[in-house]
């Protein structure tokens, strides 16, 4: 069968750059400042207990700073997040290592005692449901093709200088030049954004210029599932610090002599700040500053996308596909929808017979939006399992639906490049602001955005920039 490999695709639209070969845990780019003020007098407020803030937390803590960290979910792991559905444990958010070699996650997974199954994206069984028919295998390779052709055209298209090119552009003039319509065009575009369109956005938004421009020589490394998920890293980096669980944060007051943050429960205050509020987050304006940020930075919270990226799991009392199935497609939905497309097995580091479905772009934006129920979107996910897999899905023994874009504390899966911004304002989010006021997080990873290691490597950065020491465990 065919291995169409989504994320080798999307690393090297969407991920910028390898990391440091000089050491994942320190090459984290961005120069350490002298500390400042003395490591007795230091004390720090983390705003976030996702990766990026107990990276941070984490690396200050084990340099002898006090840290205290304030979240406002009342878990701890933010946009990761390890639950059990039934027999199965199972990442809701973040769920994969891209990339295990000169990743800080792999070290941290290492640290941890993780054990890890490389998963390839591979796609046995795809059903047309426009045209009520299953693809054979040379019509599921002629699609994955006209993907990999894209991204090898693109020079020839000539778009490789327009910056106000989107994915979708990009799409649509190759499958003009390959002279594609009716089903054949339906199949490929579908292929299409399945390997390319990543992010959680609509191709029309993405970026073509930038994802091109930057594309990661990492591309190709097999990428790696967690048994047990993240949450083993998520406890390793929590171990002994000073969390506050229930406590959004409401303002933000920083100047020379320090800093005051804001919760519902009072005022914490502190000669440092690390914000590491989600994009979507910060584009909403929930947490107010003062001053305000600096036109700069706001610029950059404003042109930056965030995507709609989400999951359903289903786990079931046993396995009622083919265990060479590892991965189907169902394709259906007109223009850029496409309704519960993609499952995929993660049995095997779920440690029970489990199915997730990937659901992305416009039509996640509308599950969310119109606030479907979790029964409509578990019958429209097994209608969408059952075509697939060519055989009735039973009922599922547990279920388990994410809403990141629901989630008033997350707004959103992970950020991206959307046409009319650069990485450019990537580099401006980390940008600190004065002498206090830090940020960090996976939309302020220039090269990583959109992944567990670039939350890491934003978290510890900050960390550097006020204790030159700071490090990670691992």
């Amino acid at each position: 069968m065919t291995d169409i490999s989504r994320r080798d695709f999307a690393r090297a639209l969407l991920r910028a750059g390898a990391l440091a070969a000089g050491g994942p845990l320190l090459a984290c780019g961005g120069a350490a400042s002298t500390p400042d003020p003395a490591p007795g007098d230091t004390r720090v407020v983390v705003i976030g207990a996702g990766l990026a803030g107990l990276a941070a937390a984490r690396a200050l803590h084990d340099a002898g700073r006090a840290v205290v960290v304030v979240e406002a979910r009342d878990r701890i792991g933010g946009r990761t997040w390890t639950t059990t559905a039934g027999d199965a444990t199972i990442d809701v958010g973040a769920a994969w290592i891209h990339g295990p070699t000169q990743n800080p996650a792999s070290a941290l997974a290492d640290a941890a005692g993780l054990t890890r199954t490389p998963h390839v994206y591979e796609v046995w069984t795809a059903y047309d449901a426009r045209s009520a028919a299953w693809l054979d295998d040379a019509e599921i390779e002629a699609a994955g093709a006209h993907a990999e052709g894209l991204w090898d055209a693109i020079e020839a298209l000539g778009l490789t200088d327009d910056r106000a090119a989107s994915l979708g552009d990009a799409m649509d003039a190759w499958l003009d030049e390959l002279g594609l319509e009716g089903t054949a065009r339906f199949r490929a575009a579908f292929a299409i954004e399945m390997a390319l369109a990543d992010a959680g956005a609509a191709p029309d938004r993405q970026s073509l210029y930038w994802a091109w421009r930057d594309a990661d020589p990492t591309r190709g490394e097999v990428d790696m599932l967690p048994h047990g998920g993240f949450a083993g890293v998520v406890d390793l980096l929590a171990r002994g610090l000073d969390i506050r669980l229930g406590q959004p944060v409401r303002r933000v007051e920083y100047g020379e002599a320090g800093v005051a943050v804001e919760t519902a429960d009072g005022v914490i205050e502190g000669t440092h700040v690390i914000v590491t509020l989600p994009l979507g987050v910060l584009a909403a304006g929930s947490v107010a500053f003062d001053p305000p940020l600096p036109a700069f930075k706001q610029s950059a919270i404003d042109r930056l996308g965030v995507g709609t990226y989400e999951k359903v799991v289903l786990t079931f009392a046993e396995r009622f596909w083919d265990a060479e199935a590892t991965g189907a497609q169902y394709l259906a939905g007109l223009g850029a929808e496409r309704a519960f497309p993609y499952w995929t097995d993660i049995s095997a580091a779920a440690g029970a017979p489990t199915l997730v479905c990937l659901y992305a772009g416009r039509f996640a934006d509308r599950v969310q939006d119109e606030g479907w129920s979790d029964a409509a979107i578990v019958e429209g996910a097994r209608a969408s399992l059952s075509a697939a897999y060519g055989v009735e899905a039973p009922a599922p023994t547990a279920v388990v639906i994410s809403r990141w874009k629901a989630d008033p504390y997350a707004r959103g899966a992970f950020s991206f490049i959307p046409v009319g911004a650069s990485p450019d304002d990537m580099d401006a989010l980390a940008e600190p602001v004065g002498a206090r006021l830090r940020f960090a997080g996976e939309a302020t990873a220039r090269g990583h955005y959109a992944t567990v290691h670039g939350a890491l490597v934003s978290g510890l950065r900050e960390a550097q920039r006020i204790a030159a020491d700071a490090a990670l465990p691992g």
